[in-house]
């Protein structure tokens, strides 16, 4: 899916009247004000479609895996979550530098 920056960019691209926010997890599912609502409905929207994907693959799957959330913002929302074991925002980034070196060294 696509990440939570690039979704919450597209929105506000398009929705004219939406001003920009910062996001950081809200106290609550349910806002207060425009802001508010925005923070939550990504936050949590994109927290319920994480797990759902988690639980699709593990019943697909099976088996116990070890859960990494990754991606610059995966801390913000995959804190929040009890299926994930491991955050690592880097290790996109890690994995290509290794396939890089490997494919270089020959």
């Amino acid at each position: 899916m696509p990440g939570i920056q690039t979704s919450m960019n597209a929105l506000f691209d398009r929705a004219a009247r939406l001003s920009r926010v910062d996001l950081f997890a809200p106290e609550s599912v349910i806002g207060r004000n425009t802001e508010d609502c925005l923070r939550a409905g990504y936050h949590y929207g994109y927290l319920a479609q994480m797990e759902g994907l988690i639980q699709r693959t593990v019943a697909e799957m099976g088996g116990d895996p070890r859960i990494i959330a990754t991606g610059g913002l995966a801390a913000i929302v995959a804190d929040k979550s009890p299926m994930v074991d491991v955050v690592d925002p880097d290790l996109t980034l890690q994995g290509l530098r290794i396939i890089h070196e490997r494919t270089s060294a020959s």
